[in-house]
């Protein structure tokens, strides 16, 4: 992954929320140099982990700068929009501060959908609105899925794309001086990889349109966003907001 090192914590079997697996968490994020990624399937697993280990260090070392208690421990668990009010959850955390976790410190979520982790790349904002980056086409049926009502985009309808081994240009929605052969050409990063770093049958060796990011031969095309929900019968908005 582009020179950084990787690790893997826990497997498909280890039971997440135990004492046990927080201490396979904390032994991987202390051979990491930082700022270190985590990641999981949705999030939920390895957020639990990562907290822990920093509770876990508030108590074992007093110069420790992110204090992270049991209190904190929600409070930041409420931001995320994650439920960790579950008997065992709370025993491990009980277990790691020494205290008994108190009722008054955990939030009552109202997240809607409650199972919004199947599309972990939303951040809950208020109830049952979100926020997210790009949609992709292939995370439509995955929105659906997780219980999401609608789509409000707030991208400009026009925008160039960055293309796949290809140098950025100066902002320009011009094909002329941009989406030609001869413009990519120019601009190639790496001009020794084969034509099948973009696909088996591709003529060329880099990306000419992002049809999964809905970019067309000049760049992104909001249009296109718009008919792939439309075809998969999702309500969409688009409420384009300019620079923010």
């Amino acid at each position: 992954m582009a020179g950084l090192k990787y690790a893997t914590a826990l497997g498909p079997f280890d039971d997440w929320s135990n004492l046990q697996s927080v201490k396979k968490v904390s032994s991987v994020l202390a051979t990491l140099p930082l700022p270190v990624l985590a990641h999981c399937d949705r999030g939920y697993t390895i957020s639990f982990g990562v907290l822990m280990d920093l509770v876990n260090k508030t108590k074992l070392q007093p110069d420790f700068a992110t204090k992270v208690d049991a209190k904190v421990f929600f409070d930041m668990t409420k931001v995320l929009g994650m439920d960790f009010n579950m008997d065992c959850t709370k025993e491990t955390l009980a277990n790691i501060t020494g205290e008994e976790v108190k009722s008054e410190y955990i939030p009552k979520l109202e997240n809607e959908p409650e199972e919004w982790y199947d599309f972990w790349l939303a951040a809950p904002i208020h109830k049952n609105w979100y926020i997210a980056g790009q949609i992709l086409q292939s995370h439509i049926s995955e929105l659906k899925q997780a219980g999401f009502k609608s789509v409000v985009n707030l991208r400009m309808p026009k925008e160039t794309v960055t293309l796949l081994n290809v140098k950025e240009e100066p902002e320009s929605h011009d094909p002329a001086s941009r989406q030609t052969i001869q413009s990519l050409k120019k601009n190639i990063i790496d001009k020794k990889k084969p034509n099948t770093y973009i696909s088996p049958d591709s003529p060329f060796n880099f990306a000419t349109k992002n049809p999964e990011e809905f970019g067309d031969e000049i760049g992104y095309n909001q249009n296109l966003e718009k008919e792939a929900f439309q075809k998969q019968k999702f309500p969409y908005y688009h409420m384009p907001m300019g620079k923010v």
